[in-house]
């Protein structure tokens, strides 16, 4: 493990209002893409995506590889090219893509990204996510965290200690770490608006992360980028560009059958 400095000092970006919609998920891998790709992209678009794949435009969620298979298939729109918006649009409209026209799919494949990434365990979680952070700090990464989700877990300072109040299944940001009057946190940016924990962000301690993580159906993953110019040499008819398109292929396929 490296040794870790105080903080990253990261920027903290506008916090996303998912409203009263379950698309915690399109949230959550949509922020982490617009952190590498340093452009607004839209979690309506991703929502849309993934409801498509389910099939049901107003699902109970949905799984956390199906939103981040939506990255690796699909890629993200740019927020600017979006006819719906979260939390402006009812969640129903949004996510029925019988409403969006078909050519926005073909303009998110430049946003794609090549694979997600697990983050190992390497002594406790709350290490192992920093340690996540820092190498991936150059390439712009955050840890995209998918867990259960506690009632009292609605405020700014995350309790350490344990609590019998799960309401199901979250997915969350993690952006950075910080200490505060002597006590490690990982800094949590949520998707709920700035007028939720401290101004849309939450610190969550160790004693909670290496419990919550450390439950069954948790993960904590991080996104990869393909390498700059790869999706435009793909669309060339030539046979540089058909070599990336069986490769950009080859990584779908592993990532959807295998990830």
């Amino acid at each position: 493990l490296p040794v870790f400095p105080k903080t990253l000092g990261r920027e903290r970006k506008l916090v996303k209002d998912q409203g009263a919609s379950l698309s915690c998920t399109a949230q959550t891998v949509t922020g982490a893409a617009e952190r590498q790709d340093k452009m607004e992209l839209s979690a309506a678009f991703t929502w849309k995506e993934e409801c498509k794949k389910l099939g049901n435009y107003i699902p109970n969620g949905a799984d956390p590889r199906t939103a981040l298979n939506v990255g690796i298939e699909i890629g993200f729109l740019l927020d600017q090219d979006a006819p719906f918006r979260f939390p402006r649009d009812d969640e129903q409209v949004i996510g029925n893509w019988t409403n969006w026209p078909d050519h926005l799919t073909q303009m998110a494949e430049d946003q794609k990204k090549a694979a997600y990434i697990r983050v190992p365990k390497i002594g406790d979680w709350f290490d192992s996510i920093r340690a996540a952070l820092v190498r991936g700090q150059i390439r712009d990464q955050e840890v995209m965290a998918f867990t259960r989700w506690r009632a009292s877990w609605n405020q700014t300072f995350i309790p350490g200690v344990e609590t019998n109040d799960q309401i199901g299944g979250h997915a969350y940001r993690i952006i950075d770490f910080d200490t505060i009057e002597g006590e490690e946190y990982l800094v949590v940016q949520n998707s709920y608006g700035e007028n939720f924990g401290d101004r849309g962000f939450q610190y969550m301690p160790r004693e909670a992360a290496n419990r919550v993580f450390s439950e069954w159906g948790s993960g904590a993953f991080v996104y990869e980028d393909l390498p700059p110019g790869a999706i435009a040499e793909a669309k060339k008819d030539t046979p540089f560009g058909a070599l990336w398109r069986s490769i950009l292929k080859a990584w779908a396929f592993i990532m959807i059958k295998y990830g």
